[in-house]
């Protein structure tokens, strides 16, 4: 019984069906009188084998249930938190689109607008904020590209190991650009 057990635990549900058969022939061979034939005299030794074989099968069948309904609620708390992060993540980004294309906006339509008279030393500072809110707003696109490219698996995650300094240059980097 107990290495039916252990089958149902590690494999689907045939090959333990084969080896609560082959448990309770083994059981019959073994311990069942006449000991070393499959041969069974009485119906007493008759019923405790097929109760034998009749058991490990449930045991098998219910222990293969309960394995694949802790995957089903495993699979189902996998996509509750996959929804949470899209929607965490979709939140963010919304933010993070719209903070650029505002800035834009309100920076263009100050420039257009006839009735403000601006010092060109303000002129040029609302085109660098154009300018920054614009890089801003393409990293952000490519973000979400390469996400989707990740997703798709057009794009592999390589698992390698990085030199901190590298990683510390890059970054810094970033930030003066930005």
């Amino acid at each position: 019984m107990l290495a039916v057990s252990l089958n149902a635990i590690l494999f689907d549900i045939f090959p333990v069906l084969l080896s609560a058969f082959l448990s309770a022939l083994l059981w019959n061979f073994l311990f069942i009188p006449p000991i070393f034939t499959f041969h069974i005299d009485n119906i007493g030794d008759s019923l405790m084998f097929l109760m034998y074989f009749v058991i490990a099968l449930i045991n098998a069948v219910l222990t293969v249930k309960i394995k694949d309904f802790q995957q089903k609620v495993k699979d189902k708390e996998n996509k509750e938190k996959s929804i949470k992060l899209y929607n965490t993540l979709l939140n963010s980004l919304s933010h993070e689109l719209r903070t650029p294309i505002s800035t834009i906006i309100g920076a263009i339509d100050t420039i257009r607008d006839r009735q403000t008279n601006l010092s060109e030393s303000n002129r040029e500072a609302l085109y660098s904020e154009i300018e920054i809110a614009s890089f801003r707003l393409n990293r952000q696109v490519q973000n979400l590209l390469n996400m989707s490219r990740l997703e798709a698996g057009f794009i592999q995650v390589k698992n390698d190991w990085c030199d901190m300094n590298e990683l510390v240059f890059q970054q810094s980097m970033m930030k003066k650009m930005k």
